[in-house]
C-alpha cells in the first residue's frame, strides 16, 4: 500500500498533472462562482 501511495504521489507531482489539476480547480471554481451568482441574483439575470 505504501508503494502505491509513493507511486501516486510521484506521478501526481509531475508538472503536466499539476497544470491539469490547476486548470480543473480553476474551472470548477469559475463554475461554482457562476452558479452561486446565478442563484444569488435570481434567474432574471441570464448568464
Amino acid at each position: 500500500m505504501d508503494q502505491v501511495r509513493q507511486f501516486v504521489r510521484r506521478e501526481w507531482s509531475t508538472k503536466e498533472v499539476r497544470d491539469l489539476n490547476l486548470k480543473l480547480v480553476r474551472n470548477l471554481g469559475l463554475f461554482v462562482g457562476a452558479v452561486y451568482l446565478f442563484r444569488r441574483y435570481g434567474s432574471w439575470m441570464a448568464i
